[in-house]
């Protein structure tokens, strides 16, 4: 089962994409990765975003996505759409709706 769970790290807030064996409860990859990146100029950051949509499990890849919260508050509106390997939960892909205004 795969989960993202978003808190303050410090300070800071953060989301994490985790993977559990529904069988022991454990994380077989260890502890969740930080969701992060950069795409088109933009960078994600967590503080303006929210996960809006399921996650999506297809190709062998767990697909994540966010929209643009507060954005007057950003320089820029962004959506984003991340993917990472459904095993070793590295980041495979990235794209980011990027406003021009």
């Amino acid at each position: 089962m795969y989960v993202v769970t978003c808190m303050l790290e410090g300070s800071t807030i953060a989301y994490r994409l985790h993977a559990i064996d529904i069988t022991t409860g454990q994380e077989p990859y260890g502890p969740g990765v930080l969701i992060s990146g950069n795409y088109g100029g933009a960078t994600f950051d967590a503080r303006y975003v929210v996960q809006r949509v399921s996650l999506v499990l297809a190709g062998g890849q767990v697909i994540v996505a966010f929209g643009a919260m507060e954005a007057e508050y950003a320089k820029n509106y962004a959506g984003w759409v991340i993917a990472y390997n459904k095993t070793s939960l590295q980041q495979s892909g990235i794209f980011a709706t990027v406003t021009t205004t």
